[in-house]
């Protein structure tokens, strides 16, 4: 695993003043071993970033009523059922005094022909079986979705496996941003007021088999393509 660190400091070393370097590329099998390193040669800043995220608003937690998913920090994976599966963050997405939130958020898994939504929402315990049309809920499943009701779908076409976007909550503006990595464009929906933004938590719903949703929270580098 050092060899692919090392690696990685070359490429810091020759690359361009103000270039933006994605971060190293670790096989799953090393992983584990490679952010122990990270972490005991005190690297984790200088190659991902500051988080921009409050830690806590990454735990996740099945909406009442949600009987066929798992939730661990930072994921959601469905069952086998094909009901409409809802799961909300522990905490708000904003630290105390905070303006800003940015988050990753990768699909890792989606059957064709299965559908995810992804976004934000102020109410703590929303419907499980219609949880997206909540007045306090924001995001992106086929259309983009504003106070629950879907809003025309413009470049936006829904999300596909492997999809990755960088999300961030913005309270000084009141605006929802998602960069999709795919698509290489930003999408926003507008939020009524600072206190929406202040209230919101991470929001899944998968409706597929199998589905997987990761979050994380964003580097700088990441933040930096929402500029």
């Amino acid at each position: 695993v050092f060899r692919i660190l090392l690696s990685h400091l070359r490429v810091v070393r020759d690359a361009r003043p103000g270039q933006i370097l994605k971060a190293p590329l670790v096989p799953e099998v090393f992983r584990a071993e490679f952010s122990s390193m990270v972490d005991f040669l005190e690297l984790r800043d200088f190659l991902y970033g500051k988080a921009l995220c409050n830690p806590e608003a990454l735990a996740l937690k099945a909406v009442s009523g949600t009987l066929d998913i798992s939730c661990v920090h930072g994921r959601a994976r469905g069952g086998n059922s094909l009901r409409l599966q809802a799961v909300v963050g522990v905490a708000a997405l904003l630290a105390d005094g905070a303006s800003h939130a940015t988050w990753k958020v990768s699909i890792k898994s989606l059957l064709i022909g299965g559908w995810v939504y992804v976004g934000i929402i102020g109410n703590v315990a929303p419907d499980a079986a219609e949880s997206f049309r909540d007045a306090t809920s924001y995001g992106w499943a086929f259309n983009p979705v504003k106070q629950g009701q879907a809003l025309a779908a413009g470049y936006w076409r829904g999300w596909e496996e492997g999809d990755d976007a960088i999300f961030q909550i913005d309270a000084t503006a009141t605006v929802l941003r998602m960069f999709h990595q795919r698509l290489g464009a930003t999408f926003t929906v507008d939020l009524p007021d600072a206190a929406t933004a202040q209230k919101a938590r991470l929001h899944l719903i998968v409706h597929a088999r199998g589905t997987q949703i990761d979050v994380c929270a964003a580097a700088d580098g990441d933040a930096r393509m929402l500029e």
